[in-house]
């Protein structure tokens, strides 16, 4: 073979394949792994990492195979992306311990004006499993291409949630019921709303969040200026109580 132009390399695949032989088995799962156009990507995970971490040994065996069990599936996945952060996990260990470690001992080398950007993070395992499970039923789909069957397996069990007015499948982001953050940070957004009317639209962080603005927003001291609605039927449901109250203590000094 010969290139066609000084400026351009050719490349033997059937070499190529040779010289990669070990990793060629992997590389459809590692590439829905990583992210296609059905599973999202990792911040700062590319393919040439996951053909360095196939190549430093890690396998993906399971993915991609409809007869897998799940657990097995979750552990292969884990341990690879892990490894592509550069993390090495036990087998145990859950994206969201490794996420946990990773944070800590980073940042105890670096200053209070130098934290991480959330993106750089490993994911939660919540949202990784979910992220698995499409790369899993992908690959699934890609191995079955030479055998004119698709895999008996159902999208909606597999990360994929129906849409029924529009007649589409939407990806899962988190499981039902699964909390963005706990309560306890939620309850540290802060928002910076300076308009004529504050924390009225989707823009205000508290808002978006569908919590009430807290004692560390601008608007928060003054109650009756903040127009966020969650704000709002907080204090009505406060009011309320103290009007309860109040009307409770009036009957009792009644009886007196």
């Amino acid at each position: 073979m010969e290139p066609t132009s000084p400026e351009t390399t050719s490349v033997n695949i059937g070499d190529t394949v040779i010289n990669h032989q070990a990793i060629v088995p992997q590389l459809l799962a590692a590439h829905a792994l990583t992210g296609c156009d059905t599973a999202g990507c990792y911040f700062g995970i590319g393919k040439f990492k996951a053909v360095k971490v196939l190549k430093a040994g890690y396998k993906l065996d399971s993915i991609g195979q409809p007869e897998a069990q799940h657990e097995t599936i979750i552990r292969e996945a884990t341990q690879f992306i892990a490894a592509c952060y550069g993390d090495k996990v036990g087998p145990n260990d859950s994206m969201s311990d490794i996420r946990y470690r990773h944070w800590i001992s980073s940042m105890g080398r670096k200053s209070a004006a130098s934290v991480h950007q959330l993106k750089t993070l490993h994911p939660t395992s919540e949202a990784f499993v979910e992220n698995v499970k499409r790369a899993h039923f992908q690959a699934c789909i890609w191995r079955s291409a030479l055998t004119g069957e698709a895999p008996d397996m159902d999208p909606l069990e597999n990360g994929w949630v129906s849409d029924d007015d529009f007649g589409v499948l939407m990806p899962v982001t988190l499981p039902p019921q699964t909390e963005i953050a706990p309560a306890a940070v939620m309850k540290l957004i802060q928002c910076g709303c300076s308009s004529e009317t504050p924390c009225s639209t989707e823009r205000c962080e508290c808002v978006a969040g569908q919590i009430s603005c807290s004692a560390f927003c601008r608007f928060r001291a003054e109650i009756r200026t903040c127009r966020n609605r969650w704000t709002l039927l907080k204090q009505r449901i406060e009011d309320a109580n103290d009007a309860d109250e109040d009307e409770s203590n009036d009957e009792d000094d009644s009886d007196d």
